[in-house]
């Protein structure tokens, strides 16, 4: 069956009832395309959706579906959990990046974790709108499911764009920053000290250096930055001792803890 003959007279007549089979699996078919298109490609985006049906019909008895209060939010869901059955089917090799990865950690703190409530979801892509807008989409197929590399995918972006954008929207999420960013206050000691060292350093070790202390791993880093991990191991280690060496700092802890205070926003110009 192709996806013409699959849609072709799905329109919801005058006549329709709630409990009416029929017609109750013709507005869903029409919600579960709206939701997939563009996100499944044309030629599998038919067998997806029948599967995606096939799965609410025979997991959900007439009374339940009845008792379902936001049937599109419910099947926004079930097109989320689809979208994300089918890239994992297809790309099984893919390492997985979470939104652990992507948490600015301070000492005994951490951002709000996305997934609590639909509420905070909102929140999120509310802070999404404002502080990278052009990533919003992005952020909203992440907190669906999708895998950094997926979303990089469907949105054409770049898996470093998008972990820049979601970065900035971690820090936004950090009560802390989002107060001193309300007012002009002055660094703390030894920040413009700081700052000035890691300009000093190559802008592929500053970067190396500032993925680190987001808490990314080499392999991760390596992909975001289309290098090879042993680069990423080599660019660090210089980066760390330069540091510590300038500021006098004990380990490599210390400097990783004092790197995640700078803020990242503004354009930094660094050595060649």
């Amino acid at each position: 069956m192709t996806l013409v003959e699959f849609s072709r007279g799905l329109a919801i007549t005058a006549d329709y009832e709630v409990g009416d089979e029929e017609q109750f699996w013709r507005l869903t078919v029409r919600m579960l395309l709206a939701r997939l298109r563009g996100k499944i490609p044309y030629n599998d985006l038919g067998d997806v959706v029948q599967d995606a049906m096939t799965k609410f019909f025979t997991r959900l008895t007439p009374a339940q579906r009845e008792d379902i209060l936001d049937l599109w939010a419910y099947l926004n869901k079930v097109a989320a959990n689809a979208a994300v059955d089918y890239y994992r089917a297809h790309k099984m090799e893919i390492p997985v990046d979470s939104w652990d990865e992507f948490k600015v950690v301070e000492p005994g703190k951490l951002v709000h974790d996305p997934f609590v409530d639909h509420a905070q979801k909102l929140h999120l892509l509310g802070v999404a709108a404002r502080v990278a807008p052009d990533m919003a989409d992005a952020l909203e197929l992440f907190l669906d499911g999708y895998e950094l590399i997926e979303v990089a995918d469907m949105t054409g972006k770049s898996q470093k764009e998008i972990h820049s954008a979601f970065r900035k929207v971690a820090l936004q999420l950090d009560l802390r920053h989002e107060a001193e960013n309300a007012s002009v206050v002055n660094p703390p000691e030894g920040r413009n000290e700081l700052a000035r060292a890691v300009q000093g350093l190559g802008e592929r070790q500053a970067e190396v250096l500032r993925l680190s202390a987001d808490g990314l791993k080499p392999r991760v880093i390596a992909k975001i930055l289309g290098i090879d991990s042993n680069a990423v191991r080599a660019s660090k280690s210089i980066a760390l001792k330069t540091l510590r060496d300038q500021l006098g700092l004990v380990n490599s802890a210390e400097v990783l803890n004092r790197v995640r205070e700078i803020s990242w926003g503004s354009r930094l110009s660094f050595a060649s």
